[in-house]
């Protein structure tokens, strides 16, 4: 069983069992990686607030390498993105932003350069989105055409859809 430290922004997280929570992170070393924090759903937790969307901390977990489920041992906040939770609009683009990251990125992938344009996305304006939009599905081999990024009377149809969950 293998033990590895890196930094890594929760991208997603959901209830499993009674008290544990089954989160997705997207760590620089190690890309898009789903594990399982133990006990963390209880009142006492030792992750606290720490497994919230948009949180990014250095994590530590182990890998049998015989499942895609990793155990996560802990998770220490660096930045926990207060003010894109607070604000409506700055919520929407850090969604979108996680969303995209999510869907599109291949599991254990690592992506140094998408990871650091992630923690940019939530210092982001509306304006500068579309042009985020482009430049995550550049980063990750895909090439989408919409009627955004193409001046020209006609509609093209996008080259990628998203993977149905």
């Amino acid at each position: 069983m293998a033990l590895y430290k890196t930094r890594g922004v929760v991208i997603g997280r959901r209830a499993f069992g009674e008290s544990d929570r089954l989160v997705d992170f997207y760590t620089r070393d190690h890309g898009k990686v789903r594990g399982i924090a133990r006990s963390a759903r209880r009142p006492r937790s030792r992750f606290g607030s720490a497994l919230e969307l948009f949180t990014l901390g250095e994590m530590v977990f182990f890998d049998s390498g015989r499942s895609e489920l990793v155990q996560v041992d802990h998770f220490d906040i660096v930045r926990s993105f207060v003010g894109v939770r607070e604000h409506l609009e700055r919520l929407g683009q850090g969604a979108w932003a996680v969303e995209v990251v999510a869907r599109l990125s291949a599991d254990r992938g690592p992506q140094p350069a998408l990871f650091g344009r992630l923690n940019l996305a939530s210092d982001l304006d509306a304006e500068l989105a579309g042009l985020l939009e482009g430049l995550l599905a550049r980063l990750m081999g895909r090439y989408p055409l919409s009627s955004r990024f193409i001046t020209q009377t006609r509609r093209v149809p996008p080259m990628v859809s998203l993977p149905e969950r």
